[in-house]
C-alpha cells in the first residue's frame, strides 16, 4: 500500500520539521535560531531521514514508514494479550492497512503519526501495571507519557488511563502509581531542561511552546466548526462503529477487562486530543488508528466464532456474510485508494490528497527548489515569504530569517517588523513568494535591494536581484 506514494511530495509541516532538524544538526538550535511551535523531540526524530543531506520525500517517507513496522508487534502483542490469537493478528491487518490509507495521511510523517509509537509502548506499559505490582511500568509509563508530550502536548488527555491504572491498585497503589509516573514524565524533560537553560535560550522555549500556542488554541476556538469535525472524521465511520463493539465486548468479564478498559480509554483519550485540538484536520484522528483497531478486531472474530457453532453448512455460510461484509468495508476502500495512486505522478498525487494547496505548493516546490539551486550557490541564504519551509529543504538552502512560515507574522503584532529588520540586515540571494501575492514590507525591500521577478512556477513567485535575475 505504501509503495505507490513513497515520492509523495513534503508537505510543510514536514519542510519545518526537517529544516529545523537539519538547522539544528549544524549547530543551530530551534526555538532561539529559527521559530516553530511544537516540542523538541519531533525534530530529533527527523535526524535520521536527513543525517546525510537535506532530504527529499522519499527518505522521509521511508524513515516514517520504519517506525510504522515497529508499531505493527506492539500492536499485535496488546490484542494477543487482551483478546486471543486471531484478533491479534486481525487488529495488527487492520493498523497495517488503516495506517497505511493515502486519504487518511498514512505517509506523511506529522507530530501525529511521530507520537504514536511512544503512545503504543505507554499503552503496553499500562497494561502491565494494572496486573502486577511492579514499580517499573508506572515508570514506564510516565516516560512514554513525557516523550508524547516532547512531540505534541496530546500526552494532556493520557492522563485519564493513568488515573484509572491509580484507581486499580488501591488507595497505596494510587498514591505509589501517581508518584512513580510523575517521576517517569519528568525524565525525558531533563536533557531538553538543560539544553536550553545552558544556552540561555529560555525566553524563546517560553515564547514558542507557551505563549505562541495560546495564541494560536485562541485562534483555533474562533475558527471551531462542529461541521468540518464531522466531514473530517468521516473516513472513520467504519471503524469508529465496529469500535463500539469492541467497547462492549471490553465491559465483558474475564481475566483481562481492565486491561481492555485501558485500552477503551487510551483510545478515547486520543479521539479527545484530536478534538481538543480544535482544527479539522484528519491526520490529528491518526493516533487513535491503533486502538480503533485493537477494539475492531474482536467484533468480527466474535462474529466468525458465532459463524462457525451454526448447525449447518448453509447456517455458516449465511453467518460468515457478517464479517466478511465488515472485512470488506473496513479493508477494500483504503487498498482500492491508495492502488489508484499507481501511475500518478508526485504531482498529481500532491494534488489527490491536498488539492489546491498540493497542486499549487506542495507539488511544484521540487521545480522551484531546482530554480534556487541553479540561481544561487551552496551556503547563499535564501527568504520563502510564504509558509512553505520545504522549499528550504529541497534547495539545501539556509533561511535568512527566523520565521520560516508567516503564520507568527499573523499571530504576533511584533513579528512582521522583527522579520522586516533582518531581512534589511542580511539580505537574502533571491526570495520566492506566492503568487501575486505582496506581504507587507516586501515592496519597500525590493526598491531598497533592486529585487525583480525573475519567474512563476506553479504557486511561487521568485524574486532576485537584477544581475542574478537574468542569469
Amino acid at each position: 500500500m505504501r509503495l505507490p506514494v513513497l515520492a509523495l511530495p513534503l508537505e510543510r509541516d514536514e519542510g519545518a520539521y526537517a529544516y529545523i532538524a537539519a538547522l539544528w544538526l549544524h549547530g543551530g538550535l530551534p526555538y532561539r535560531d529559527v521559530f516553530d511551535h511544537k516540542p523538541p523531540l519531533l525534530y530529533l526524530l527527523y535526524m535520521p531521514a536527513i543525517i546525510a543531506a537535506m532530504p527529499g520525500a522519499i527518505s522521509v517517507r521511508l524513515w516514517s514508514s520504519l517506525l510504522f513496522l515497529i508499531e505493527l508487534p506492539l500492536v499485535f502483542l496488546l490484542a494477543r494479550h487482551v483478546w486471543d490469537g486471531w484478533s491479534a493478528a486481525l487488529a495488527t491487518l487492520l493498523y497495517a492497512v488503516a495506517g497505511s490509507t493515502f486519504s487518511l495521511q498514512g505517509l506523511i510523517f506529522n507530530s501525529e503519526q511521530a507520537l504514536v509509537l511512544p503512545a503504543l509502548v505507554a499503552l503496553w506499559a499500562l497494561c502491565k501495571a494494572i496486573e502486577t505490582p511492579s514499580w517499573r511500568w508506572p515508570v514506564l509509563y510516565g516516560i512514554c507519557l513525557g516523550l508524547v508530550a516532547l512531540i505534541k502536548p496530546t500526552a494532556i488527555p493520557l492522563l485519564l488511563p493513568l488515573i484509572l491504572l491509580a484507581r486499580m491498585r488501591g488507595m497505596r497503589g494510587h498514591l505509589s502509581s501517581l508518584a512513580l509516573a510523575a517521576a517517569g514524565t519528568v525524565l525525558p524533560w531533563i536533557p531538553m531542561l538543560a539544553l536550553w537553560g545552558a544556552a540561555g535560550a529560555w525566553n524563546s522555549v517560553v515564547f514558542a511552546l507557551i505563549t505562541y500556542n495560546r495564541l494560536y488554541a485562541s485562534e483555533s476556538v474562533r475558527r471551531w466548526s462542529g461541521a468540518a469535525l464531522i466531514d473530517t472524521v468521516a473516513p472513520l465511520g467504519p471503524l469508529l462503529v465496529c469500535a463500539l463493539g469492541g467497547i462492549a465486548l471490553a465491559g465483558w468479564g474475564g481475566p483481562r477487562r481492565r486491561q481492555r478498559t485501558a485500552i477503551v480509554l487510551w483510545t478515547g483519550a486520543m479521539l479527545g486530543a484530536a478534538i481538543l485540538g480544535l482544527r479539522p484536520y484528519i491526520h490529528y484522528y491518526y493516533p487513535a488508528l491503533p486502538g480503533l483497531a485493537l477494539l475492531t478486531a474482536p467484533v468480527v472474530t466474535m462474529l466468525v466464532r458465532n459463524a462457525r457453532r451454526a448447525r449447518t453448512s448453509w447456517q455458516r455460510i449465511a453467518a460468515m456474510a457478517a464479517p466478511l461484509a465488515l472485512l470488506t468495508i473496513l479493508m477494500v476502500p483504503p487498498a482500492r485508494d491508495n492502488l489508484h495512486m499507481l501511475g500518478k505522478s508526485p504531482a498529481q498525487q500532491a494534488e489527490a490528497l491536498y488539492g489546491i494547496d498540493g497542486r499549487e505548493y506542495f507539488g511544484p516546490a521540487a521545480a522551484v527548489a531546482a530554480r534556487i539551486m541553479q540561481k544561487t550557490k551552496k551556503g547563499e541564504k535564501i527568504f520563502v515569504w510564504a509558509s512553505e519551509p520545504e522549499i528550504y529543504v529541497l534547495s539545501g538552502r539556509m533561511a535568512a530569517a527566523r520565521y520560516i512560515y508567516v503564520y507568527p507574522l499573523e499571530l504576533v503584532p511584533t513579528a512582521q517588523q522583527a522579520l522586516i529588520d533582518q531581512l534589511q540586515r542580511n539580505p537574502p540571494a533571491l526570495f520566492v513568494l506566492y503568487h501575486g501575492f505582496m506581504p507587507a514590507g516586501f515592496e519597500e525591500l525590493a526598491r531598497r535591494q533592486g529585487l525583480q521577478q525573475s519567474a512563476t512556477i506553479g504557486g511561487y513567485d521568485i524574486w532576485a536581484a537584477s544581475g542574478r535575475a537574468a542569469r
